[in-house]
């Protein structure tokens, strides 16, 4: 697909799903648990991502687009993708991980989808213009929230901060700060390149204005990994950014010097390591506990080394491999944590998709490596400068991502695969390429052919489209009945989780949800049929009170006593557990409240 020979609707088409991943997804950043935000994030990454890959896929089938020549990286995506496939397969759950994969997936599409839709000079300015906007819009909310104003807050929503760090109340319509610096860090090297490449002095100010704001956003989110990360990146990018294949003349030799302006400044890189200096203790002691986490969840790997234990399966399978770890190392309690990630996106695919899923992440990289060199070699001016911004945002996010888990936040997944696409996006094309392929009498034979594989495509985006639009549906619903169960409205929360599970009926968060009102309606026998679904993929100590509860109450001491247990092994912290346990080893009822 060239876009300059592109119908006029072709191109606004594939400018909104541009437009629609690269600068509204960033403003529905991912949190981890159901809010207001929830089912447009879902809408925006997954259906926007399938559209791009219905569309690119008829493209190819009708000779509208070739296969594009320049992505060197379609064999280490195709085996990434196939890798976490077969995990999926793998899994002891494999609808709930193929559920869970469709995300993931999203990004490996959206690179084909960019680099199939042409590349040059103007399509990565484009590219960044679009990230700088984004994160400019983003950095604006960030400060303002830190000013004490939200301004997503609307319609009546509010946050339940309940035991939120003071940090995470400060973002909590963003999210974990953490999460919003991840995404910064990556989107302020475009800033800075599109600043130094802008021909007009308001095109450098309004750039640079950018840049400013999105690092004044980053030291606002107070993330030592962030500042850890930008100092990385920015290494890479002035490298990159300066590296050419012979000695520059004189003509050249000023504005290389000042590849990505001010931003990549001895000065500014001084001060970063100052900061980074500065927090080191702080980064250790951090580190400590990251690396309890993957010592803890090491097992997982050791028992499927090649194709993992199961993408996604670490939500699920952590809680017994920490109380494993901790019942040996008891001196190690203080580490004690409820998580559904690694906080280390590397090892958390070594995990769950074993070493076929890290070698193919691996050869993705090196690939991406080589791309950016051979470029910088032979590259002007301008390509080193989307090349240094790409290099600095990719080692950004990357080494941000081996403490935490940006590549599970959807605009910085997206963000990440938009980087890694740029270097292929400014390779030249063959002297002789033609991005179509023109048929002048097609014959009946291709067109009983193409016809229905065509059909076999939309059909299955319809499928993925139905299944995006249901899920975000039931934790739309999932949302609503936790704000109902908060006011005390029991039966209307009831109404909500089941108007979910009647859209997504293996849903567990759903019955966990019903099985709680359930308990509270004292209807024991139906909350105890939630709870027995809901475990099938929650995995949770508090899920184990509200079945010891249960039993309890339907006057099951031994049971009650047993799942008591096993809630106090999954988690130690549990204050009003052992209360419980020692009133059923003495044989004394229950006390109703």
């Amino acid at each position: 697909m060239n876009f300059s020979r592109a119908s006029a609707p072709g191109r606004t088409a594939i400018r909104l799903l541009e437009l629609g991943l690269l600068l509204a997804t960033p403003l529905v950043i991912y949190r981890g648990f159901s809010e207001q935000f929830t089912a447009i994030k879902l809408v925006a990454t997954e259906g926007i991502a399938t559209a791009a890959a219905a569309i690119l896929a008829v493209c190819l089938i009708w000779g509208i687009a070739r296969w594009p020549k320049s992505l060197r990286l379609g064999a280490p995506l195709g085996l990434l993708a196939l890798s976490v496939l077969i995990s999926c397969l793998a899994s002891p759950l494999p609808t709930f991980s193929f559920v869970e994969v469709q995300y993931f997936l999203c990004g490996p599409m959206w690179l084909v989808f960019l680099v199939a839709g042409g590349g040059g000079e103007c399509r990565a300015r484009w590219l960044a213009a679009m990230v700088t906007l984004a994160g400019a819009a983003m950095a604006a909310i960030a400060l303002l929230q830190w000013a004490g104003h939200d301004p997503l807050l609307f319609g009546g929503y509010h946050v339940d901060w309940g035991r939120m760090r003071n940090a995470m109340r400060l973002y909590s319509t963003l999210g974990n700060p953490n999460f919003v610096a991840g995404y910064l860090i990556g989107a302020i090297f475009p800033a800075l390149a599109l600043a130094a490449a802008s021909r007009t002095l308001a095109g450098k100010i309004a750039c640079a204005a950018s840049a400013v704001i999105i690092f004044a956003a980053i030291i606002g989110t107070r993330s030592r990994g962030a500042w850890l990360a930008l100092a990385a990146g920015l290494v890479v990018a002035r490298f990159v950014g300066r590296k050419k294949a012979q000695p520059p003349s004189m003509s050249e030799l000023r504005p290389a010097s000042a590849n990505l302006a001010p931003g990549l400044s001895p000065t500014v890189f001084l001060a970063l390591v100052a900061v980074v200096t500065s927090q080191a203790q702080a980064v250790f002691a951090h580190f400590e506990g990251r690396a309890f986490l993957w010592r803890a969840g090491w097992p997982m790997f050791a028992e499927h080394p090649l194709v993992g234990g199961g993408w996604a399966m670490f939500q699920l399978r952590f809680p017994e491999l920490q109380a494993r770890y901790l019942a040996e190392h008891p001196e190690l309690i203080r580490f004690w944590t409820h998580t559904s990630r690694l906080h280390n996106d590397p090892l958390q695919i070594l995990y769950e998709a074993g070493a076929l899923g890290l070698v193919a992440l691996g050869w993705l990289l090196w690939r991406y490596a080589r791309g950016v060199r051979e470029v910088a070699s032979a590259g002007n001016l301008h390509s080193r400068l989307w090349l240094g911004a790409s290099a600095g945002g990719v080692t950004a996010i990357l080494v941000d991502s081996l403490f935490n888990f940006q590549l599970a936040i959807p605009p910085t997944l997206i963000l990440f695969f938009t980087l890694l696409a740029l270097p292929s996006l400014l390779i030249p094309p063959p002297a002789d390429a033609d991005s179509r392929v023109v048929v002048e009498n097609p014959s009946i034979r291709y067109f009983f052919v193409k016809t229905p594989a065509t059909l076999v495509v939309i059909l299955s985006a319809m499928l993925l489209a139905r299944g995006i639009w249901r899920r975000a549906a039931s934790d739309h619903a999932l949302a609503l009945g936790m704000e109902q169960e908060r006011q005390g409205d029991f039966l209307r929360a009831e109404r909500h989780f089941r108007s979910g599970l009647a859209r997504s009926t293996e849903d567990g968060g759903l019955h966990y949800g019903l099985a709680r009102v359930l308990f509270f309606q004292e209807r024991h026998a139906e909350a105890l049929a939630e709870v027995l679904r809901a475990e099938r993929s929650v995995a949770d100590a508090h899920l184990e009170v509200l079945r010891a509860r249960i039993l309890d109450r339907m006057g099951l001491p031994s049971p009650a006593l047993a799942a008591y247990r096993h809630a106090l092994w999954l988690n130690p912290r549990l204050k009003s557990v052992p209360a419980d346990i020692q009133r059923l080893t003495e044989g004394a009822p229950e006390v109703v409240q």
